[in-house]
Protein backbone atom coordinates (compact mmCIF):
# COMPACT_ATOMS: atom_id res chain seq x y z
CA UNK A 1 0.00 0.00 0.00
CA UNK A 2 2.94 2.27 0.60
CA UNK A 3 3.66 2.34 -3.15
CA UNK A 4 0.28 4.03 -3.64
CA UNK A 5 0.94 6.44 -0.73
CA UNK A 6 -1.98 4.90 1.18
CA UNK A 7 -0.38 5.73 4.53
CA UNK A 8 -3.37 5.16 6.81
CA UNK A 9 -4.35 1.97 4.98
CA UNK A 10 -0.79 0.70 5.41
CA UNK A 11 -0.76 1.68 9.08
CA UNK A 12 -4.02 -0.14 9.79
CA UNK A 13 -2.92 -3.27 7.99
CA UNK A 14 0.38 -3.30 9.89
CA UNK A 15 -1.58 -2.83 13.11
CA UNK A 16 -3.84 -5.73 12.16
CA UNK A 17 -0.87 -8.07 11.64
CA UNK A 18 0.84 -6.80 14.81
CA UNK A 19 -2.10 -7.64 17.06
CA UNK A 20 -2.82 -11.11 18.44
CA UNK A 21 -5.55 -13.05 16.66
CA UNK A 22 -8.97 -11.57 17.31
CA UNK A 23 -12.24 -11.90 15.40
CA UNK A 24 -14.84 -9.12 15.62
CA UNK A 25 -18.18 -10.62 16.61
CA UNK A 26 -20.68 -11.00 13.78
CA UNK A 27 -23.20 -8.74 15.56
CA UNK A 28 -20.73 -5.85 15.26
CA UNK A 29 -20.28 -6.11 11.49
CA UNK A 30 -22.48 -3.44 9.91
CA UNK A 31 -23.84 -2.23 13.27
CA UNK A 32 -21.38 -0.56 15.61
CA UNK A 33 -24.17 0.09 18.13
CA UNK A 34 -23.22 -3.25 19.69
CA UNK A 35 -19.56 -2.31 20.15
CA UNK A 36 -18.25 -2.25 23.70
CA UNK A 37 -15.02 -2.19 25.67
CA UNK A 38 -14.26 -5.85 24.99
CA UNK A 39 -13.52 -5.05 21.35
CA UNK A 40 -10.15 -3.85 20.20
CA UNK A 41 -10.48 -0.23 19.18
CA UNK A 42 -8.23 2.13 17.28
CA UNK A 43 -8.97 5.77 18.01
CA UNK A 44 -7.35 9.11 18.77
CA UNK A 45 -4.59 8.37 16.27
CA UNK A 46 -3.35 11.59 14.64
CA UNK A 47 -3.33 9.90 11.22
CA UNK A 48 -7.09 9.30 11.51
CA UNK A 49 -7.85 13.00 11.68
CA UNK A 50 -10.96 14.81 10.46
CA UNK A 51 -8.80 16.50 7.83
CA UNK A 52 -7.68 13.11 6.51
CA UNK A 53 -11.27 11.83 6.45
CA UNK A 54 -12.44 14.81 4.40
CA UNK A 55 -9.54 14.78 1.90
CA UNK A 56 -11.43 12.95 -0.92
CA UNK A 57 -13.82 15.27 -2.73
CA UNK A 58 -16.66 12.74 -2.49
CA UNK A 59 -16.68 13.12 1.30
CA UNK A 60 -18.00 16.67 1.01
CA UNK A 61 -21.07 15.29 -0.77
CA UNK A 62 -21.62 12.63 1.89
CA UNK A 63 -21.25 15.22 4.65
CA UNK A 64 -23.86 17.44 3.00
CA UNK A 65 -26.20 14.46 2.74
CA UNK A 66 -25.74 13.78 6.45
CA UNK A 67 -26.44 17.42 7.33
CA UNK A 68 -29.68 17.40 5.34
CA UNK A 69 -30.83 14.26 7.13
CA UNK A 70 -30.28 15.62 10.65
CA UNK A 71 -33.88 16.86 10.80
CA UNK A 72 -35.65 13.69 9.66
CA UNK A 73 -38.38 12.27 11.87
CA UNK A 74 -36.23 9.29 12.88
CA UNK A 75 -33.27 11.51 13.82
CA UNK A 76 -35.44 13.78 15.99
CA UNK A 77 -37.02 10.80 17.74
CA UNK A 78 -33.56 9.36 18.41
CA UNK A 79 -32.57 12.65 20.06
CA UNK A 80 -35.72 12.66 22.22
CA UNK A 81 -35.04 9.07 23.32
CA UNK A 82 -31.56 10.11 24.44
CA UNK A 83 -32.93 13.09 26.40
CA UNK A 84 -35.52 10.94 28.17
CA UNK A 85 -33.13 8.06 28.83
CA UNK A 86 -30.52 10.26 30.50
CA UNK A 87 -33.01 12.36 32.48
CA UNK A 88 -32.09 15.51 30.56
CA UNK A 89 -35.74 16.08 29.65
CA UNK A 90 -37.89 15.94 32.81
CA UNK A 91 -41.14 17.36 34.18
CA UNK A 92 -39.27 20.43 35.39
CA UNK A 93 -38.28 21.16 31.77
CA UNK A 94 -41.90 22.25 31.14
CA UNK A 95 -41.96 24.96 33.81
CA UNK A 96 -42.20 28.39 32.23
CA UNK A 97 -38.91 30.27 32.12
CA UNK A 98 -36.76 27.24 32.95
CA UNK A 99 -33.57 27.03 30.87
CA UNK A 100 -31.04 24.22 30.98
CA UNK A 101 -27.99 23.29 28.96
CA UNK A 102 -26.36 19.91 28.53
CA UNK A 103 -22.99 18.97 27.03
CA UNK A 104 -21.74 15.44 26.39
CA UNK A 105 -18.48 14.53 28.18
CA UNK A 106 -15.27 15.31 26.30
CA UNK A 107 -13.28 12.44 27.82
CA UNK A 108 -15.68 9.65 26.82
CA UNK A 109 -14.23 6.83 24.72
CA UNK A 110 -15.63 6.83 21.20
CA UNK A 111 -17.22 3.38 21.42
CA UNK A 112 -19.13 4.50 24.52
CA UNK A 113 -20.05 7.89 23.06
CA UNK A 114 -21.32 6.22 19.87
CA UNK A 115 -23.60 3.87 21.79
CA UNK A 116 -25.05 6.66 23.90
CA UNK A 117 -25.30 9.75 21.68
CA UNK A 118 -25.24 8.86 17.97
CA UNK A 119 -28.54 9.79 16.29
CA UNK A 120 -27.99 9.79 12.50
CA UNK A 121 -25.60 8.32 9.91
CA UNK A 122 -24.71 8.30 6.21
CA UNK A 123 -23.45 5.15 4.47
CA UNK A 124 -20.34 5.66 2.33
CA UNK A 125 -18.67 3.69 -0.47
CA UNK A 126 -20.94 0.69 -0.03
CA UNK A 127 -20.72 0.27 -3.80
CA UNK A 128 -16.92 -0.23 -3.74
CA UNK A 129 -17.02 -3.59 -5.55
CA UNK A 130 -18.72 -2.12 -8.58
CA UNK A 131 -16.96 1.23 -8.83
CA UNK A 132 -13.61 1.15 -7.08
CA UNK A 133 -12.28 -2.00 -8.70
CA UNK A 134 -13.43 -0.77 -12.11
CA UNK A 135 -10.61 1.78 -12.11
CA UNK A 136 -7.56 1.73 -9.86
CA UNK A 137 -7.33 5.51 -10.20
CA UNK A 138 -10.59 5.73 -8.22
CA UNK A 139 -8.95 4.08 -5.22
CA UNK A 140 -7.44 6.16 -2.44
CA UNK A 141 -6.20 5.95 1.13
CA UNK A 142 -9.72 6.26 2.54
CA UNK A 143 -10.92 3.33 0.45
CA UNK A 144 -7.85 1.26 1.40
CA UNK A 145 -8.43 2.00 5.09
CA UNK A 146 -12.20 1.67 5.45
CA UNK A 147 -13.73 0.25 2.29
CA UNK A 148 -17.45 0.77 2.89
CA UNK A 149 -18.15 2.61 6.17
CA UNK A 150 -20.43 5.24 7.72
CA UNK A 151 -20.26 8.90 8.69
CA UNK A 152 -22.05 9.50 12.00
CA UNK A 153 -23.70 12.43 13.78
CA UNK A 154 -23.89 12.53 17.56
CA UNK A 155 -25.08 15.00 20.19
CA UNK A 156 -22.59 17.55 21.48
CA UNK A 157 -24.67 20.35 23.08
CA UNK A 158 -28.38 20.65 23.88
CA UNK A 159 -30.35 23.65 25.15
CA UNK A 160 -33.83 23.31 26.66
CA UNK A 161 -36.13 26.29 27.28
CA UNK A 162 -39.81 26.43 28.27
CA UNK A 163 -41.61 29.58 26.93
CA UNK A 164 -44.80 28.33 28.65
CA UNK A 165 -45.87 25.55 30.99
CA UNK A 166 -47.27 23.56 28.05
CA UNK A 167 -44.18 22.86 25.99
CA UNK A 168 -40.42 23.25 25.83
CA UNK A 169 -38.10 24.02 22.96
CA UNK A 170 -35.06 21.88 22.22
CA UNK A 171 -32.18 23.63 20.46
CA UNK A 172 -29.27 21.71 18.96
CA UNK A 173 -26.50 24.30 18.26
CA UNK A 174 -23.97 21.80 16.90
CA UNK A 175 -23.24 18.13 16.42
CA UNK A 176 -20.24 15.84 16.65
CA UNK A 177 -19.33 14.17 13.35
CA UNK A 178 -16.96 11.23 12.84
CA UNK A 179 -16.28 8.21 10.65
CA UNK A 180 -16.15 4.65 11.94
CA UNK A 181 -15.89 1.12 10.65
CA UNK A 182 -15.13 -2.40 11.76
CA UNK A 183 -11.74 -3.42 10.34
CA UNK A 184 -12.57 -7.05 9.72
CA UNK A 185 -12.58 -9.68 7.01
CA UNK A 186 -15.97 -11.33 7.24
CA UNK A 187 -17.17 -13.25 4.20
CA UNK A 188 -14.36 -15.33 2.70
CA UNK A 189 -15.23 -14.51 -0.91
CA UNK A 190 -14.74 -10.73 -0.69
CA UNK A 191 -12.31 -9.86 -3.52
CA UNK A 192 -9.48 -7.50 -2.52
CA UNK A 193 -7.55 -7.36 -5.79
CA UNK A 194 -4.44 -9.09 -7.15
CA UNK A 195 -1.23 -8.08 -5.37
CA UNK A 196 2.52 -8.53 -5.33
CA UNK A 197 5.42 -6.46 -4.01
CA UNK A 198 5.13 -4.23 -7.05
CA UNK A 199 1.57 -3.18 -6.43
CA UNK A 200 -2.07 -3.91 -7.25
CA UNK A 201 -3.98 -5.11 -10.30
CA UNK A 202 -7.64 -5.98 -10.59
CA UNK A 203 -9.34 -8.45 -12.87
CA UNK A 204 -12.04 -5.91 -13.82
CA UNK A 205 -9.76 -2.91 -14.39
CA UNK A 206 -6.69 -4.12 -16.27
CA UNK A 207 -7.12 -4.82 -19.97
CA UNK A 208 -3.36 -5.41 -20.15
CA UNK A 209 -3.48 -8.32 -17.75
CA UNK A 210 -4.22 -11.94 -18.62
CA UNK A 211 -5.49 -14.44 -16.06
CA UNK A 212 -3.64 -17.75 -15.73
CA UNK A 213 -3.52 -20.62 -13.29
CA UNK A 214 -0.35 -22.08 -11.81
CA UNK A 215 0.25 -24.16 -14.96
CA UNK A 216 0.20 -21.13 -17.23
CA UNK A 217 -3.21 -21.98 -18.66
CA UNK A 218 -5.97 -19.44 -19.00
CA UNK A 219 -8.64 -19.87 -16.34
CA UNK A 220 -11.95 -18.34 -15.34
CA UNK A 221 -11.15 -18.98 -11.68
CA UNK A 222 -8.08 -16.78 -11.21
CA UNK A 223 -5.46 -17.35 -8.60
CA UNK A 224 -2.77 -15.49 -10.56
CA UNK A 225 -2.60 -12.56 -12.94
CA UNK A 226 0.22 -12.15 -15.44
CA UNK A 227 1.33 -9.41 -17.81
CA UNK A 228 0.29 -10.11 -21.41
CA UNK A 229 3.08 -11.27 -23.70
CA UNK A 230 4.40 -14.13 -21.60
CA UNK A 231 3.51 -17.76 -22.26
CA UNK A 232 4.73 -18.72 -18.80
CA UNK A 233 5.63 -16.84 -15.64
CA UNK A 234 9.19 -15.55 -16.02
CA UNK A 235 9.44 -12.60 -13.64
CA UNK A 236 8.07 -12.59 -10.10
CA UNK A 237 7.14 -8.94 -10.50
CA UNK A 238 4.84 -9.88 -13.39
CA UNK A 239 2.82 -12.29 -11.22
CA UNK A 240 -0.06 -10.94 -9.14
CA UNK A 241 -1.75 -13.14 -6.55
CA UNK A 242 -5.45 -13.03 -5.85
CA UNK A 243 -6.27 -11.78 -2.34
CA UNK A 244 -9.61 -12.38 -0.68
CA UNK A 245 -10.87 -12.14 2.88
CA UNK A 246 -10.29 -15.86 3.29
CA UNK A 247 -6.52 -15.36 3.06
CA UNK A 248 -6.55 -13.02 6.08
CA UNK A 249 -8.75 -15.46 7.99
CA UNK A 250 -6.47 -18.41 7.19
CA UNK A 251 -3.42 -16.41 8.25
CA UNK A 252 -5.06 -15.52 11.57
CA UNK A 253 -5.99 -19.13 12.27
CA UNK A 254 -2.57 -20.51 11.29
CA UNK A 255 -0.23 -18.00 12.93
CA UNK A 256 -2.28 -16.59 15.80
CA UNK A 257 -1.81 -13.06 14.48
CA UNK A 258 -4.33 -10.69 12.92
CA UNK A 259 -6.43 -8.64 15.31
CA UNK A 260 -9.66 -7.30 13.85
CA UNK A 261 -10.74 -4.01 15.41
CA UNK A 262 -13.12 -1.09 15.34
CA UNK A 263 -11.61 2.08 13.89
CA UNK A 264 -12.77 5.62 14.67
CA UNK A 265 -11.66 8.89 13.17
CA UNK A 266 -11.15 11.91 15.36
CA UNK A 267 -14.50 13.77 15.64
CA UNK A 268 -15.25 17.27 14.45
CA UNK A 269 -17.80 19.69 15.91
CA UNK A 270 -20.05 21.20 13.23
CA UNK A 271 -22.27 24.24 14.03
CA UNK A 272 -25.98 24.17 13.20
CA UNK A 273 -28.39 27.11 12.79
CA UNK A 274 -32.10 27.01 13.68
CA UNK A 275 -32.21 23.35 14.70
CA UNK A 276 -35.15 23.83 17.10
CA UNK A 277 -38.13 21.62 17.83
CA UNK A 278 -40.88 21.54 20.46
CA UNK A 279 -42.10 18.85 22.81
CA UNK A 280 -45.45 19.17 24.58
CA UNK A 281 -46.28 17.74 27.97
CA UNK A 282 -48.21 15.02 26.19
CA UNK A 283 -45.10 13.97 24.30
CA UNK A 284 -46.07 15.42 20.92
CA UNK A 285 -43.12 16.58 18.84
CA UNK A 286 -43.57 19.53 16.48
CA UNK A 287 -40.93 21.18 14.36
CA UNK A 288 -40.34 23.27 11.29
CA UNK A 289 -36.89 23.79 9.85
CA UNK A 290 -37.43 26.34 7.10
CA UNK A 291 -34.34 28.30 8.20
CA UNK A 292 -32.26 25.29 9.25
CA UNK A 293 -28.67 25.19 8.05
CA UNK A 294 -25.52 23.32 9.02
CA UNK A 295 -22.25 25.05 8.24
Amino acid sequence: MGKFNWKVGEMLQNEYFRRPAYKVKNKIVGSLDNADSCHFTWENNPMLSWQWLMTPNRMKIYLENLKQNLTTDSAIRNIVKILLRDGILTDSSFKQGVYSRYETPNDMRMWNYHRKFQFQFESIDQELDQTKFANIDNMDDLWASFGGFSLYAGIKNIEIYAPTNDYCEITIPNFKCYGADSYEFSGDNQYLGHWNKKGLRTKSADAGIAIFNQNGNNTNDPSFMHTLGYARFQDAYDVYFCVRNEHYNRYREKYGKGGEMIVWTQPNIIPIKNFIFRITKGGMITYGFSNFSAT
